[in-house]
């Protein structure tokens, strides 16, 4: 018999670390050497968190706008406003410890 492990997610998380981002993109710079897109359980954070990174590489602001342009699937906008509306206040050592705890849940 096979051992099969389940990730451990927290989506909230995944939400809050996205949201963060959108409303103050300099934040992206505190979590790019800890955080991949594979750290990401859900596919679609992990389609917008790349297209992130793709954004940032290109020098664009991160916006609904931008990354309508590159992630493609229904309710978008209403997803990533809600994401958005969740963060609370984004700082740069709540998006690192956040970040901390997405790449242990990855581990």
């Amino acid at each position: 018999m096979t051992d099969l492990r389940i990730m451990p997610v927290d989506m909230i998380l995944e939400q809050e670390i996205i949201g963060a981002i959108l409303r103050n993109n300099s934040l992206y710079e505190y979590i790019s050497d800890l955080t991949t897109s594979e750290h990401f359980a859900q596919p679609t954070h992990r389609e917008i968190y790349e297209s992130i990174q793709r954004l940032v590489l290109q020098g664009q602001i991160i916006t609904p706008i931008t990354l309508s342009y590159l992630v493609k699937f229904d309710n978008l906008h209403e997803t990533l406003a809600q994401m958005v509306a969740n963060v609370i206040s984004p700082t740069p050592h709540g998006i690192r410890t956040h970040a901390d705890k997405l790449y242990d849940l990855y581990l």
